[in-house]
């Protein structure tokens, strides 16, 4: 019967990652320098509640910090689209691409309107690329997810984070492909570093 209690804090997990395969990271590699930093400004809760006269009520608290779920997840991303993706250490390529970068927000909140209630999520990470020879690109990449509903339950708290966060992990990866495109010698592996790699891994 709280399920849509303004007064009690919720908790919203972050959803499984759901990689979409394809062969556009041709085994290029990339470096990922994980964790991300988590430079939230508010980074004790993931949202709030309100009530009917639009005051803060309640916390939406985030089962586990964004940031590692967040490079776990475009990690395994990478992954599925084709790139060799790796944390550091030995290189199978002589010119890797190097992401590291931070979560800078995350926060879910209604909205209200006259007749209908918007859960608004808020998403934002900051990222730099780089590599041995000195490209140095930045990036910063800003989602909202969103859930129209009529009454505001628990569970459209959840589904607004979802749909932010499959959205950004989207963004992102997109955007890596579209800069590795752009520098054709990023990243590639010659055949007998790859078989070194694949025989250390």
């Amino acid at each position: 019967m709280c399920s849509g209690c303004a007064f009690i804090d919720i908790d919203v997990a972050f959803p499984e990652p759901t990689p979409k395969p394809s062969n556009v990271g041709y085994g290029r590699e990339i470096v990922l320098r994980l964790p991300l930093a988590d430079t939230r400004e508010i980074n004790h809760r993931c949202g709030m509640k309100k009530n009917g006269w639009n005051l803060d009520t309640a916390d939406v608290i985030c089962t586990e910090p964004p940031a590692p779920w967040f490079g776990y997840a475009v990690g395994e991303e990478l992954r599925a689209r084709g790139f060799l993706v790796t944390l550091g250490g030995y290189s199978a390529s002589l010119e890797p691409l190097v992401i590291e970068g931070s979560v800078q927000k995350l926060f879910v909140e209604p909205v209200l309107g006259f007749f209908v209630t918007t859960i608004e999520t808020d998403f934002q990470v900051g990222l730099v690329a780089s590599s041995p020879s000195g490209l140095i690109a930045e990036r910063r990449f800003f989602i909202k997810g969103t859930e129209t509903v009529f009454i505001a339950l628990d569970r459209d708290f959840q589904d607004s984070l979802d749909d932010a966060a499959r959205k950004m992990v989207d963004a992102v990866a997109s955007g890596i492909v579209q800069l590795m495109d752009q520098y054709p010698t990023l990243g590639r592996v010659p055949q007998q570093r790859l078989a070194v790699h694949s025989g250390s891994s």
